[in-house]
């Protein structure tokens, strides 16, 4: 008798999470999200012992919004964000700012909460603070180009739904002020999707 209760509970448990994922399939073909979250520096761009010549990026955050469109029962859907990313310093008052806007194909199978992202974008890149000037010279903001790669985890709820989100973003930098040619960081988010 327990084994049946048992396994009549977890049947039950299975149905009500497939429910609500399925039922986010049937969700309107066209949504809104926002987001927030850390930035994580990696590779050469990330903070180290000698920021001038391995690294200098600290831990930083990110916010943002989006934009996403996909047919009812389809696995494949568009996404377009925008977000700013800021990354202070190590030891200067001065941070690395970067706006960006992307264009991404979202890959998540059906009646799953798991999904696969990934797209391009351009990506605008500026140091700023009181010791920008000082310690970079006449550095000026530039536009480069990029792309992304990334997973999350999706939780729908009546309404609306929640998900967090780790995406790599690399971007190309023309500028040789750095020491490397290209710019390399992960931010870790929080959303809600309507």
């Amino acid at each position: 008798m327990l084994r049946k209760t048992l396994y009549g509970t977890l049947a039950v448990g299975l149905l009500l999470v497939s429910a609500g994922t399925a039922g986010a399939q049937f969700a309107s073909p066209i949504r809104f999200n926002i987001h927030a979250g850390a930035a994580l520096p990696v590779g050469d761009f990330g903070a180290s012992d000698d920021p001038f010549t391995d690294g200098f990026a600290e831990l930083g955050f990110r916010v943002g919004a989006g934009l996403e469109l996909r047919a009812p029962l389809m696995p494949v859907g568009l996404r377009f964000d925008g977000a700013f990313d800021r990354m202070g310093f190590e030891d200067a008052d001065a941070a690395y700012s970067i706006w960006n806007l992307t264009a991404n194909a979202v890959v998540q199978p059906m009646v799953s909460p798991l999904y696969f992202i990934g797209g391009i974008g351009f990506y605008g890149t500026d140091i700023t603070g009181d010791d920008a000037d000082a310690v970079f010279g006449d550095f000026e903001s530039e536009t480069d180009f990029g792309f992304n790669l990334g997973a999350g985890f999706s939780l729908p709820l009546t309404g609306f739904s929640t998900f967090i989100e780790a995406r790599w973003h690399r971007i190309s930098v023309d500028s040789d002020i750095f020491g490397f040619d290209s710019i390399n960081y992960i931010p870790i988010v929080f959303g809600i999707r309507f």
